[in-house]
């Protein structure tokens, strides 16, 4: 059975209100503003930990956002989770394998044959899987801090965007 109707469920605190006017961090933490424009849906998350260059993001109502480096590593409480993926973003042709709830409870596992590209500013990670192409983007300041992002999560929910705070 396919649990599609569960995105909206789990992301109950989540809304289209900007997060200076809807949710307010303490001075000094860190935040992510996390969108899903194929649901229309978008929160705010704080750091709640991290380890190394993984770094683990939540909204208040729990969802969460694992990023290594900026690169999706996984979610949860999205219904259609990324329950894990191997580092991406590297130098030369790659293989990236992911694993994802299938609605099910259980899980789909899919490898992925990719290349990464960097500019300037500019990270595109583009990667051939058994269905489709899938391209995730990391855009950075000149100083290299990560402002924004695209990346995808599974067949179900797609794309997410990313945008840090300041």
């Amino acid at each position: 059975m396919r649990m599609l109707w569960l995105i909206p469920l789990l992301m109950a605190g989540c809304s289209s209100i900007p997060p200076t006017d809807r949710e307010r961090w303490a001075d000094g933490v860190p935040f992510i503003r996390v969108s899903m424009p194929n649901a229309d849906i978008a929160t705010t998350m704080h750091l709640i930990g991290q380890n190394g260059d993984v770094e683990t993001w939540e909204s208040r109502d729990g969802v969460q956002v694992v990023l290594r480096g900026g690169v999706l590593v996984a979610t949860r409480g999205f219904g259609f989770d990324l329950m894990s993926a191997e580092r991406g973003l590297r130098a030369g042709p790659y293989t990236r394998r992911i694993s994802m709830l299938d609605g099910d409870f259980g899980l789909q596992f899919m490898t992925l044959t990719c290349v990464a590209r960097s500019g300037d500013e500019s990270q595109v990670e583009t990667c051939n899987g058994p269905h489709d192409v899938i391209i995730n983007t990391i855009t950075r300041d000149p100083g290299g801090a990560i402002l924004r992002s695209r990346q995808w999560v599974s067949p179900q929910i797609g794309y997410i965007d990313i945008r840090h705070g300041p």
